[in-house]
This record gives structure tokens, sequence and C-alpha cells, in this order.
């Protein structure tokens, strides 16, 4: 890293595994190039269709998965059950999501001093607020929400990530 006169540091490193070229303005995964203003990959996948379905992007959520090499998104997010949040309501609990490994890993970090997490999956067509299990172990436990009981600052990472519109519709995701 070298200062940039502005009083900053020039720091190369982006996305895991990723390295930004100034002379094209691209990142390189090692594999191939990303370009950040259309957040899509130059070339194809050169695995093919599998592992992903969209073989020019990155990961489905870059907060929650990585792509080191440019080949693969890796998760290392888990879902396990609370006996607090059940299939069904349970008192005042609220259920779990109908899929929660999937929506999980469809969540997203909203507020950079937890590991709170929110989503919304349009295939279920629900909210969902997950919680760390234990500090640092990347296990969580979670459960479904409406639209108008989610706190203002998730609503708004919601719409920032464009998982849901101004009004809280949830929108289908490119994958």
């Amino acid at each position: 890293a070298s200062p940039t006169g502005s009083g900053g540091i020039d720091c190369p490193l982006r996305y895991p595994g990723q390295y930004a070229d100034d002379e094209s303005g691209l990142h390189y995964n090692n594999q191939r190039y990303y370009d950040p203003e259309t957040a899509r990959y130059l070339a194809p996948d050169p695995l093919g269709l599998d592992p992903a379905d969209n073989h020019h992007g990155y990961v489905h959520n870059p907060l929650a998965w990585i792509d080191p090499l440019g080949l693969e998104s890796c998760n290392d997010l888990k879902f396990e059950p609370s006996p607090k949040h059940g299939k069904e309501q349970r008192g005042n609990a609220a259920p779990e999501s109908l899929n929660p490994q999937e929506t999980l890993e469809k969540s997203i970090e909203y507020n950079q001093n937890t590991t709170r997490r929110v989503a919304a999956n349009y295939d279920t067509g629900e909210f969902a607020i997950f919680d760390e299990t234990h500090n640092d172990s990347g296990i969580f436990h979670g459960h479904s929400r409406e639209w108008g009981e989610l706190n203002p600052q998730q609503q708004a990472a919601l719409r920032k990530a464009g998982m849901v519109n101004k009004k809280g519709k949830i929108l289908p995701q490119d994958e």
C-alpha cells in the first residue's frame, strides 16, 4: 500500500481474492477479470454452469459468500434450529423460516456492530432475522418476520441490497 497524497492509503485489495488493476479499472481474480461497474466478470466461469447458474456473476451475496479464485463461491453460514423458534408459532416467539438454510444464505448483515442478519426470500415470500448462536461460530438461528416488524435499519438494508422495492415488496434475485 502506498500513500495517495490525499491523506489516505491506496490499497489494491478488493473482495476476497480480488486485486485492483489500475490500468484497466478491473479487478483480477487469478482466473478472470471482474468489472466492479457492472458487477460481472468479463469472461464466463471456466467451470461452466456448475457450480453457478450465472457464470458471469460474482457471488449471490458478497457480504456472505466469497469467490477468491473467480471460479466458485463458498459460504460459511450454517443454520441450526433454536428450541425457542420452531416450525410453528410458539407463544410470542415467531416461527423459523420455511427454508431456513436457503434464507440464511440470502441474508445480509445490516449493522457493523452486530452479527445479526436480515433476509428477504423471494421463493418463500418471507422476511427473516438471523442471530449468531455462538460468537464467531458462523452458526445461526432465526425466525420469520413481517415487513412491518423489521426496524428501519433492516428495511433500508434490504432496499439498498436490491432485495425489496421501496414499499417492501420482495424482488426476484439473479442467481
